[in-house]
């Protein structure tokens, strides 16, 4: 029986995501960490412990999304609550 809520983080390994890692998984949560960077999010993973995971995911290609799901559904049965962050931010014209 599930007794954690589960939380599906896209750009986890750093900034937002990864805070919001760090918050809900000090309350109890599983975490189910997606991003391109495995360096940082085999990192973070380490340091949550068991109740986390990391899943190298490239938002932008369907396939990968869907199997970023997939594997967190496999591990902690469902998802509770999904943090899309991942994202670049960079300076530019509003029509750029």
């Amino acid at each position: 029986m599930k007794t954690a809520k589960t939380a599906l983080i896209t750009g986890g390994a750093s900034g937002m995501g990864l805070a919001v890692a760090r918050a809900l998984h000090s309350k109890g949560w599983n975490i189910a960490l997606v991003d391109l960077d495995s360096t940082n999010g085999t990192k973070v993973v380490a340091e949550l412990g068991l109740n986390s995971i990391f899943i190298e995911t490239d938002v932008t290609d369907y396939a990968s999304q869907v199997l970023a799901f997939e594997k967190t559904v496999a591990r902690f049965l469902d998802i509770d609550f999904v943090f899309a962050n991942a994202g670049i931010a960079g300076r530019g014209g509003f029509y750029d």
